[in-house]
């Protein structure tokens, strides 16, 4: 598989990778059209101040009401209402329906799907750290995203040895101090979207059944994964991780790179 865009890495599994400058993001589309080689990312920042929060709430279900409850701090009761909010309201677009009206549906480790016919279907997956706020969306490949704000976790050193297998370990650790911490969260996000991808919780990050490398003894899936490393803006690292089957691996996939912004919406309409 080939994708053309210079601020992204690409790798197959276990292939280091250096950090590529921040991505370029663009203003949406009237209508989200999604081709078969297409895979969409959608950015947004969760703390501006102009979401309409009330209309997010509006559109939420009983359960995810209850999950706002559920926070006790304002501030997180309000990110939690944007953030379900805006992924219903993205998601709509590609939908043949409005977004208080989509119905999710969960795996055993909460990775979301919704339920639509088969002429409909997509894939998406959705991470946030702070207020960063991060969406992919295709309609061929499983995927998994994840997204972090880059700070330096005590011990790192220690968490990627009992995390990484041997090679991204001794990677790391020959390194210059100043790019381990860069090095750590890009392979830190890749192995949390491969984990996302295949729909297993973060508590498989120990494992070694899924270090998610070609030295692994017992690989989760005879399958190829395409590997992509970005900047979705200075201060956070993410990954997003595609399934690639025998009629996909040839494919050429096109990216398109949106923000998300409360008056493009017509959240009246929803």
């Amino acid at each position: 598989m080939r994708i053309e865009n210079s601020l992204l890495n690409t790798s197959f599994l276990g292939n280091p990778v250096l950090q590529p400058p921040p991505l370029c993001w663009n203003s949406p589309l009237e209508s989200a059209k999604l081709k078969n080689s297409e895979l969409h990312l959608w950015q947004a920042n969760l703390g501006a101040d102009d979401w309409s929060v009330d209309i997010f709430y509006d559109f939420l279900s009983c359960d995810e009401k209850q999950r706002v409850k559920d926070f006790h701090l304002e501030h997180l009761q309000r990110r939690f209402i944007i953030n379900r909010g805006l992924l219903r309201t993205i998601l709509s677009l590609y939908l043949p329906m409005p977004a208080r009206e989509i119905i999710f549906l969960y795996g055993p480790s909460r990775k979301p799907s919704v339920q639509v016919s088969s002429q409909h279907a997509i894939e998406f997956n959705l991470s946030h750290s702070n207020d960063m706020f991060l969406l992919g969306v295709n309609k061929t490949y499983f995927i998994g995203i994840d997204v972090e704000s880059i700070h330096l976790p005590l011990n790192y050193i220690e968490l990627a040895r009992r995390v990484f297998n041997k090679q991204i370990y001794q990677e790391l650790i020959s390194l210059p101090t100043e790019k381990q911490y860069d090095y750590f969260f890009q392979q830190w996000t890749l192995k949390e979207a491969h984990l996302k991808a295949l729909g297993l919780g973060l508590n498989y990050l120990h494992s070694d059944n899924h270090r998610l490398t070609p030295e692994s003894e017992h690989p989760p899936l005879d399958i190829d994964w395409l590997n992509l490393n970005f900047i979705p803006k200075p201060g956070y690292i993410a990954s997003a991780v595609l399934k690639l089957t025998n009629t996909t691996r040839e494919t050429n996939l096109e990216l398109q790179t949106f923000t998300a912004m409360n008056n493009f919406f017509n959240l009246t309409a929803q």
